[in-house]
């Protein structure tokens, strides 16, 4: 059900961003920026466990890898991973996040397995997104493969 309402989701964005392309397979959005529907990918992906524990980011953290990303970025409404006193987080390990609530539970392994770097940034902010994807370093957290 989790993937059917990304799907869901992915078309409402669609049809809420003039001239957006929608694909369902990872093969067409390799290319050009593209909103990708994951319901056929994810459910046929044996990497991706199948459970309410594997949300977006483990999906977009997969695929990421499979499309061999060398950054990915997982646009959030908080700043990064916080620490115990609340505070900002700039880099981190994946190994340390797992258990840790910012991201799902399945995206740390895909990203120590796969040796992704993955950039976390409040979406809420303009111009965050913007800086992470033009190579800049946004207020946010660094989350390192190892």
């Amino acid at each position: 059900m989790a993937l059917m309402s990304m799907n869901v989701y992915g078309l409402l964005l669609a049809d809420l961003t003039p001239g957006a392309r929608v694909v369902e397979e990872l093969g067409e959005a390799q290319r050009s920026s593209a909103i990708i529907l994951p319901y056929r990918e994810a459910s046929r992906d044996p990497g991706l466990p199948v459970g309410w524990e594997t949300t977006g980011d483990a999906v977009a953290t997969r695929f990421a890898e499979r499309l061999k990303a060398r950054l990915l970025v997982l646009v959030k409404d908080v700043d990064g991973v916080l620490n115990p006193q609340g505070r900002l987080v700039e880099e981190v390990e994946a190994s340390r996040l797992e258990g840790v609530g910012c991201i799902d539970p399945v995206a740390p392994r895909i990203i120590r397995e796969a040796g992704l770097r993955c950039f976390i940034v409040n979406g809420l902010v303009e111009g965050r997104l913007r800086e992470a994807l033009k190579g800049g370093r946004p207020l946010g957290t660094l989350i390192k493969p190892g």
